[in-house]
């Protein structure tokens, strides 16, 4: 009988339902692993670890990886290893068009379709489309955690679009969200440090005293704020040419676990800048070492174009600057180099301001 009980024994395991094994990113770097979500909403997250139910309060929460995912949501998802990012809208749009109601093997994947929409807009800079998918997150799943979340990106995408007063009313309405539900100290914070990156007339010292308090508030506790708060710091600095202060700051947000994409991909090219300025000096005096550091400039524009490609904000520069970088070493396998990614941000970034910088350097053959 042993025989026929290890033949079996195989179709028996084929035939369990899929493992869960969701993975709750914390807002101060840490994570609880190995998990299935249960429940979401504004106040917090129910997850089941064995046969006991833990609620984590939504605040606390960064970003949940969910394993496995819907049919439909997997393969909008991906789309997303080729850029494919309306395909993955109308991926995550037809899952939305089939399921009216969150479905009971994936409690979750109705609220997070309609906020992966919402963070797919974003990522395509189409500020008019986030809006309307902001507004039909809180329509249809203003209860869940991804309201606040949604609310932050809506007052983003209307300062984008240029309308910095609107953007403004969205942060005050996300703060009386905050205080009605008690929804905890993380929203405050993340609105005030909008309210500050939005008001243009803030500059200098006072700029940099101001998003210290903030990163302050956010603290060990919140540590995408404090990223993003960190990086607008190193930039303030960096426009007031104090490099040495802006390439510290940024170096410790690209070392900081809990920082989020968006502030590592600003930290790289912060980086980058202050190398390139470097690296410029240092060709124009004839030092011997100036090669090496544009390479050094160059890697660090790339590690933006590798490893972010999502953050579409930065890839125009990051293009422009490492094919600055690579011209300035001076020898023609880097002029070469260079001269791809010149073609590259003309062609693929069209309108920009570093497409038109990249037309000065661009020798047509």
């Amino acid at each position: 009988m042993r025989p026929v009980q290890v033949l079996f024994l195989p179709l028996a395991l084929v035939l369990l339902p899929s493992l869960q094994a969701d993975t709750i990113h914390l807002t101060d770097g840490t994570s609880i692993e190995e998990v299935k979500v249960k429940e979401e909403t504004l106040q917090g997250v129910t997850y089941k670890e064995g046969r006991e139910e833990t609620l984590v309060q939504s605040n606390r929460i960064r970003s949940i990886t969910f394993s496995p995912l819907p049919a439909l949501i997997d393969r909008a998802e991906a789309g997303l290893d080729e850029d494919q990012y309306m395909g993955a809208v109308m991926g995550y749009e037809e899952y939305i068009a089939q399921n009216s109601e969150p479905e009971r093997k994936y409690p979750w994947a109705l609220p997070y379709a309609y906020y992966r929409v919402v963070e797919l807009q974003q990522t395509m800079r189409e500020w008019d489309a986030v809006v309307v998918a902001v507004d039909r997150l809180l329509l249809k799943a203003g209860t869940s955690r991804y309201a606040p979340l949604a609310m932050i990106k809506k007052a983003e995408a209307l300062y984008d679009g240029g309308k910095p007063k609107q953007a403004i009313a969205v942060l005050d309405e996300l703060t009386q969200l905050s205080k009605s539900a008690q929804l905890g100290g993380r929203w405050d914070i993340e609105a005030d440090l909008r309210r500050l990156l939005f008001d243009t007339r803030l500059k200098g010292q006072e700029r940099v005293r101001k998003l210290e308090a903030v990163s302050s508030r956010a603290g060990g506790l919140y540590r995408s704020a404090w990223g993003r708060a960190e990086v607008a710091i190193g930039e303030s600095l960096l426009k007031d040419n104090d490099q040495a202060g802006a390439e510290k700051v940024f170096r410790a947000v690209i070392k900081e676990d809990g920082s989020d994409r968006y502030s590592r991909a600003a930290a790289w090219s912060g980086v980058g800048a202050c190398l390139f300025n470097r690296a410029a000096a240092a060709t124009e005096a004839g030092e011997d070492g100036a090669a090496a550091i544009c390479r050094e400039s160059a890697l660090a524009h790339m590690r933006v174009l590798v490893l972010y490609r999502d953050q579409t904000r930065f890839l125009s520069g990051a293009l422009y600057w490492a094919g600055r970088s690579f011209d300035l070493i001076g020898d023609e396998e880097s002029a070469d180099r260079a001269q791809r990614l010149y073609r590259k941000v003309i062609r693929n970034h069209k309108g920009t301001r570093w497409a038109e910088e990249a037309r000065a350097f661009y020798k047509k053959r």
